[in-house]
C-alpha cells in the first residue's frame, strides 16, 4: 500500500492535499489503475500493520491530522484513522 497527500489528474478541486491510497497485490509489481480517495483537509499520513494480532493480521491502519472550518472560519484539528484495509476488503468490503 501506498498513501500520499497529492495532487492527482481527475480529482476536482485540484489541490494537493488529498490523501490518496495505492494498493497492490504484487509485493509492488503493479499497482491499481486510480487511487482510493479517502479526502482532502488531511495532514501528515502514517500507515500501521497489524503483524501479531490473530483475528486482525495483515489489517492497515492509516491515520492523519485532519483540518476543516466551521461557518465562522475558525480552523479545527483532530486525529483521524481509516481501518482496516486488506485486499479481502477491497473486494469485498469487509476484513479478511
Amino acid at each position: 500500500m501506498f498513501v500520499a497527500l497529492a495532487d492527482v489528474r481527475g480529482i476536482q478541486p485540484e489541490r494537493g492535499n488529498w490523501l490518496v491510497t495505492y494498493h497492490s497485490n504484487d509485493a509492488g509489481t503493479s499497482w491499481d489503475e486510480k487511487p482510493t480517495v479517502i479526502g482532502r483537509g488531511h495532514d501528515h499520513p502514517a500507515i500501521a500493520v497489524d503483524l501479531a494480532s490473530p483475528q486482525r493480521q495483515g489489517w492497515v491502519y492509516i491515520t492523519t491530522h485532519y483540518g476543516w472550518r466551521d461557518c465562522n472560519g475558525h480552523l479545527h484539528r483532530a486525529c483521524s484513522w481509516r481501518g482496516p484495509e486488506t485486499a479481502a476488503a477491497r473486494s469485498t468490503g469487509q476484513p479478511k
